[in-house]
This record gives C-alpha cells, sequence and structure tokens, in this order.
C-alpha cells in the first residue's frame, strides 16, 4: 500500500515567515506518517529545495499538467491556515470575491473526482457582500472536516454551515520550540517593530498610514530616547511594498533614527530568536504577534484586518489593540505606559496563553491526523 498522497493548499512560497511557519509545521507533522506531500508554492522551485517536498506553481495556467496529475493522485486535499475565504482588497481599495471564488472551484473539482477535503486552522474573514457569504456556505458544505482558528471564524462558520465545524487555533502554537523554548528573554533594553503595508483602504489611506506610522516611531524615539528600536520584516522580498521596504521609509524619515535597525531573517526560528529580550513589541501582522506571545513579550496590535483583533480579543487582551483607523501617536502612547506599568503581568498571563494553545494545537492536530488515518 503506497503511503497516502496530501494536496497542501495554501499561501505558500511569498517568503511570509508566517506562511512558511505554517508550511514547516505541516511538514514536520505530516513526515512523521511519512504522507507524500505536494504543495501549492508562489516559488515552487524555493518551496521544493528549502521543505524537501514536491511543489507547483499558485499561478493559474502555469504547470497546469503537473496539478492535473497531482490533484488526480491525490488521496486527500487539504488547506492549510491562512484567511481562506476573505474579500480581497487591491492595490486601489477596491473589493473583489477572487479568492472565495477560487477556493470553490478546487473544492468543486474535488466533489467531482471524489476527493475528501480539509480546511485546517483556517480563517475566514469580514465578509461584507451576500454573494461572498452565498460561496463560502456552499464551500464549507464541500468539506468533510473544517476546524477553524479562532472564534470570529466559528460563529461566522457556524451561521453559514449546517456541518459540524471545530474551534482550534492558529497552528503556530504546536511547534516544538514553544514547549521546549530555551529562549532567553533577558531584556535588552529594545523595542521590537513589523510593520505591514498593507491596511485596508485604498493607497491614499494606506500612504496616511505609512505617514503615521513615521510619527508614532518619531514621538517614540523622542519619548523613549535610551532605548533602540528594532524592525523584524515578516515579508522581505515579495512584492514592492513588502515590509522590509516600509522598514526602511519608516527609519529614512524618522527625526532621530539612531539606535535603530532592521534585521532581516530567512528562517521563521531566526525570526522567533529575534524576538528575544525585547521589551515591547509593535505588530501589524498577526503572526508576529503570536510570535510575541511565544516569546512571552507584551505586545500592541495594530489591527489591520478582523483577524488580528478577533484573535488578540479571544485572549482577553482588549486593552492591547489599536484598530488602524485609530492608530496614533497619543492611542500608543497610553498603551505603552500601560505595558511599562504591568509588565510583569502581562509576561505572566502571556504564559499561560501560550501553554493553553499549545495544548489546543495538540488536540486540533490529533483531529487532523485521525481524520487522515480514517480517510
Amino acid at each position: 500500500m503506497h503511503p497516502k498522497r496530501i494536496l497542501l493548499l495554501g499561501s505558500y512560497g511569498q517568503d511570509n515567515i508566517g506562511d512558511k511557519f505554517m508550511l514547516e509545521t505541516l511538514v514536520k507533522n505530516f513526515g512523521k506518517f511519512k504522507y507524500k506531500i505536494a504543495v501549492n508554492s508562489s516559488n515552487p522551485q524555493k518551496t521544493i529545495k528549502d521543505f524537501n517536498i514536491d511543489a507547483f506553481s499558485t499561478k493559474l495556467l502555469a504547470d497546469v499538467r503537473k496539478k492535473i496529475v497531482l490533484l488526480l493522485k491525490a488521496d486527500l486535499i487539504i488547506f492549510g491556515g491562512g484567511t481562506i475565504f476573505i474579500e480581497h482588497v487591491d492595490y486601489f481599495g477596491r473589493k473583489n470575491i477572487r479568492p472565495i471564488i477560487i477556493t470553490l472551484s478546487v473544492l468543486i473539482i474535488a466533489k467531482i473526482l471524489g476527493k475528501k477535503v480539509c480546511m485546517f486552522a483556517i480563517g475566514i474573514g469580514k465578509l461584507e457582500k451576500i454573494i461572498s457569504k452565498i460561496l463560502t456556505a456552499f464551500s464549507l458544505s464541500l468539506c468533510s472536516l473544517t476546524i477553524v482558528r479562532d472564534k470570529y471564524s466559528y460563529k461566522i462558520a457556524r451561521k453559514l454551515s449546517k456541518k459540524k465545524v471545530f474551534l482550534g487555533v492558529d497552528m503556530i502554537f504546536i511547534h516544538k520550540s514553544i514547549n521546549n523554548t530555551s529562549l532567553n528573554n533577558k531584556l535588552t533594553n529594545t523595542i521590537g517593530i513589523t510593520p505591514c503595508y498593507w491596511v485596508r483602504g485604498d493607497q491614499s489611506y494606506r500612504k496616511r498610514f505609512v505617514n503615521t506610522f513615521i510619527q508614532v516611531v518619531s514621538k517614540l524615539r523622542s519619548q523613549y530616547e535610551s532605548k533602540k528600536v528594532r524592525f523584524i520584516p515578516f515579508q522581505s522580498r515579495w512584492g514592492k511594498y513588502n515590509d522590509y521596504w516600509l522598514s526602511k521609509n519608516i527609519l529614512k524619515n524618522v527625526l532621530n533614527n539612531k539606535r535603530m535597525e532592521i534585521k532581516v531573517y530567512n528562517s521563521p526560528m531566526e525570526t522567533l530568536k529575534a524576538f528575544q529580550g525585547l521589551e515591547i513589541f509593535i505588530g501589524v501582522r498577526l503572526h508576529s504577534i503570536i510570535f510575541s506571545i511565544i516569546n512571552t513579550i507584551p505586545f500592541i496590535a495594530i489591527s489591520y484586518q478582523k483577524k488580528v483583533s478577533a484573535m488578540v480579543s479571544e485572549l482577553g487582551l482588549n486593552e492591547l489593540i489599536i484598530e488602524v483607523d485609530e492608530f496614533n501617536w497619543s492611542n500608543m502612547k497610553s498603551k505603552f505606559e500601560n505595558i511599562f506599568k504591568n509588565r510583569n503581568k502581562y509576561v505572566t498571563k502571556l504564559k499561560t496563553i501560550r501553554s493553553v494553545n499549545h495544548k489546543k494545537a495538540l488536540i486540533m492536530f490529533n483531529k487532523l491526523n485521525n481524520w487522515i488515518k480514517q480517510n
């Protein structure tokens, strides 16, 4: 009997540390059972090299023959992490449902071919269009197993789908480094920042967001002049407006940019270790905030998408959230003062959150592995 062939789908190969960590986590999990994995990737050659698995292009008209062969041979299809159902906002701020249509198309083909599909640790974004809700409901009805990563996604899925949906956590909480961490969190008088350009809104809105970020960091430098600032981009080489580009833009325009640095890391574990010793962290990207939790670093979450506020709120840390529309120095300053005053309390709370979510992740992965064995 041949090892089970799994077709793994997600936002892979875009030089995103969070997505890379999810893929690494899934590959390690499936490797224990010697499953044969094929994955879509925006950079298939690099994915093949980095993970020693088969990969094909995410682009619709590329690797068509390979896609057909892999789909026909696959025993199971798994969507692994990420916000799968979302109304995509393009460069000009226009919303479209292309991601939902692509996902539904795959599910329909899988149904025709008799392939079972699992949505694993996925998120559901804010769905405003009626058609988005209809297509998402239909998509969920075609899945054999659905596990979502947060309560916000769970409520939407339960409302839209008659099928059973399970509540899990973000899969990064399963990683071995959490349970066996030897990270040394001796404070280094450093504030960490992971920015992201792709906030909601059009180009002019994003430009204002960047200018506000520059103002906030400038005020931060003048208020806490003795502290160092470390930018940790989570996406450094993909597209023009990546995190590294934004970090450089901010650093260049800050009035006092002494004791500031940008650190780029190639692997998730190197990035995780870069959080060691941070006194406080400012994060826009969801997974950067989870990295902060793993290291028990108190953080301020700038909610650029619903997934950020959904997760942080679920953790009982509403006071650490700033919505993008409310992002300014006045609001940031009050949150800084709160964290510096209550830092030990937050560290203790984050240790508990890390432990609880790790246990939830173990349960979630056991459910996935049992589903694979049974099918």
